[in-house]
């Protein structure tokens, strides 16, 4: 039997990019979701981008498991906390983030019904404090990673 380095490089490391814990950026803007991606790549996680809520929820409901999913309340279907309850439903153990330039009082004020718990970040994002709270959540929940 030959070994061929190259090939196994190649799966080794595609094996361990497969363990990297998901992560779902739900954010209308093109230029947020890149930034996301770019910062919370670089910590071993893999970052999963929408640009709305009906397509997040056709990847969970298609079997995405996520660690933490980040969602922004001004999305183009549908606002980001009327969204957290039906995630809270197909994903019940992934941590949610709400990310909003609203005041967060305001938000739970006006939207007092909502089931699912969430933390919430304020925009314009501080980038130290958003890494913080998706490593947090990652290391308290480590849900696997699908392959």
């Amino acid at each position: 039997m030959l070994w061929n380095g190259p090939v196994h490089s190649r799966l080794s490391t595609s094996m361990m990019r497969d363990r990297k814990p998901n992560i779902l950026i739900i954010e209308k803007s093109e230029h947020c979701r890149n930034l996301y991606q770019a910062i919370l790549s670089r910590h071993n996680l893999h970052v999963h981008l929408e640009e709305n809520g009906k397509a997040a929820l056709k990847l969970l409901q298609d079997g995405l498991t996520c660690s933490v999913i980040v969602t922004d309340y001004d999305l183009p279907d549908i606002n980001g906390i009327s969204l957290l309850d039906p995630i809270q439903k197909l994903s019940p153990d992934s941590a949610k983030i709400l990310v909003s330039a609203m005041d967060e009082s305001e938000i739970k004020f006006s939207h007092k019904n909502i089931a699912a718990d969430f933390q919430f970040s304020n925009k314009p994002l501080n980038v130290k404090e958003l890494i913080g709270i998706v490593l947090n959540e990652v290391h308290r929940n480590p849900l696997p990673s699908l392959s």
